[in-house]
């Protein structure tokens, strides 16, 4: 208790059950008490009056505040008031603008101020698909202000030190945290891929599961041919999350033995018949029992309901073959292959659709999207955008507007002429904006031109169709604001 609690303390209780003494007493008060220290009752009375004169003369009590420390550099400018405001009010017209506005903030090469910082850095709380490139918008400050304001909840990745800069702490490896450690590993394994192998190998043995878990995601960083016998090995692991690192890992790997053994499991599956009149047949020959040892290479030995075991072994094995192989392999061109695959097989075609998303092969996306029995929807993501244009017209409309959200934007003036044409005649036919509908204005906001004649085709159609007033509102709202953020950021 301080001096002044002792006092009141006496006071209240009884100067016969707590006394008062003047060690503690300020200074300037302690000789007047020592006059009346025979009375202990005017002795507290006295000691209160002095103290509460003193306390009420000497102001406040002193607070002792800790300085923040300094936001760190950032040579960045900074965005102007009037981007941030219209960024702000971008952010509540639709998740297309929100992309949009974030992928220009971060090529901009400006920095977030004021209730635009705060503003990116709340959003990160429940906006886990754009805390990376949040991350990259807000730089060195966005992280210092998250860390001196808890109470925005900022979720930020994870920053990895030691990239281009200072060698990277081996502290921090030995003593640290699993997300410092991984960390650690990641800036290691960037600076000098070898030697963030050597360092895990030497611990893998001892490491923990969660640790493996997260120590095998590092070598998905670019793996090479080095890597291979330390990942090879950890195809064994007891650890069903290392495995299938191990093989995501494998299989970016050119020429692994793992890819070598998925290509030649999948070979004698498929065989091409020469026909005397019309294409070549790709025909499919499944095992009776697929092979127990491609369990180890990662394929699911459980199929999905509703698909046999072969055929699902099938559909494995093709997605993770790069569809360039099957043209060596059968020495014909993908147009001619997969116009061959009988639309029953689709087993086949799903894995194809999925090697060719992965592999990024746009021939055989820009040919697999006109198969009938292509049934994904992201294969139109890896196919050449002027064949998406020929196929736009062809499909069912979930599919189109799958491949329409594919198109890298702004679209050319004739798509956006046909798209926005049919969607007002459909305004006009329905007489209420359904969700197909609705999802089309809200990707037309980033994929019209932003210029001044498509501005005053959308006014000039709110105008004339009354059926959609707000969401045609938006729409030219949205155009404006893009041609001001672009004028302001780039």
């Amino acid at each position: 208790m301080t001096y002044w609690e002792n006092v009141v303390a006496a006071a209240l209780v009884g100067v016969h059950n707590r006394s008062v003494g003047t060690d503690d007493a300020d200074p300037l008060i302690g000789e007047r008490i020592a006059e009346h220290t025979a009375d202990p009752v005017r002795r507290t009375l006295d000691t209160a009056a002095l103290t509460a004169v003193a306390r009420l003369a000497s102001g406040p009590a002193g607070v002792q505040a800790q300085p923040i420390p300094a936001a760190p550099t950032d040579p960045r400018p900074p965005v102007s008031p009037t981007a941030s405001t219209y960024v702000l009010h971008a952010f509540s017209l639709s998740r297309w603008m929100i992309d949009w506005c974030l992928d220009l903030l971060a090529t901009s090469g400006r920095r977030p101020t004021g209730g635009l910082l705060t503003s990116l850095l709340v959003r990160t709380a429940r906006d886990a698909e754009h805390r990376a490139v949040i991350a990259t918008i807000v730089g060195p400050r966005g992280r210092w202000l998250a860390d001196l304001a808890p109470e925005l909840g900022a979720v930020l990745p994870h920053r990895v030190d030691g990239i281009g800069g200072a060698e990277p702490d081996p502290g921090a490896w030995l003593h640290g945290d699993l997300p410092t450690r991984v960390a650690h590993l990641t800036a290691l394994r960037r600076r000098d891929p070898g030697a963030a192998r050597e360092l895990l190998e030497q611990s893998w043995p001892a490491e923990p599961g969660a640790e493996r878990d997260a120590f095998i995601e590092v070598f998905a960083l670019a793996p090479t041919a080095d890597d291979e016998a330390f990942l090879e090995h950890a195809l064994d692991d007891r650890r069903r999350a290392v495995r299938a690192g191990a093989v995501r890992a494998l299989d970016a790997i050119e020429g692994s033995a793992l890819r070598q053994r998925i290509f030649a499991a999948a070979a004698p599956m498929l065989t091409v018949e020469k026909r005397r009149l019309g294409r070549p047949r790709l025909t499919v020959h499944l095992p009776e029992r697929p092979d127990p040892a491609l369990v180890r290479d990662g394929v699911d030995p459980t199929p999905p309901r509703g698909i046999g075991g072969a055929s699902w072994t099938l559909r494995q094995l093709i997605s993770r073959i790069d569809p360039i192989e099957w043209e060596t392999h059968f020495g014909r061109g993908a147009d001619e292959l997969v116009g061959g695959v009988d639309p029953e097989e689709k087993a086949l075609v799903a894995g194809l659709c999925a090697a060719a998303v992965t592999y990024r092969a746009a021939d055989w996306a820009d040919a697999l999207i006109g198969h009938p029995a292509t049934e994904s929807t992201e294969v139109f993501g890896a196919a050449h955008p002027e064949r998406l244009l020929d196929h736009v017209g062809t499909q069912h409309y979930s599919r189109v507007l799958a491949a329409l959200q594919a198109l890298p934007t702004p679209w050319p003036d004739k798509l956006c002429l046909k798209v926005f044409g049919d969607l007002i005649r459909t305004l006009e036919t329905e007489l209420r904006v359904t969700p197909p509908s609705a999802a089309v204005v809200d990707l037309l906001a980033v994929a019209l031109p932003a210029t001044d004649r498509w501005q005053q085709i959308v006014d000039d159609a709110r105008a004339r169709v009354p059926v959609a007033p707000r969401q045609l509102a938006v729409l030219g709202e949205a155009l404006r604001i893009r041609s001001i953020l672009t004028r302001e950021l780039t």
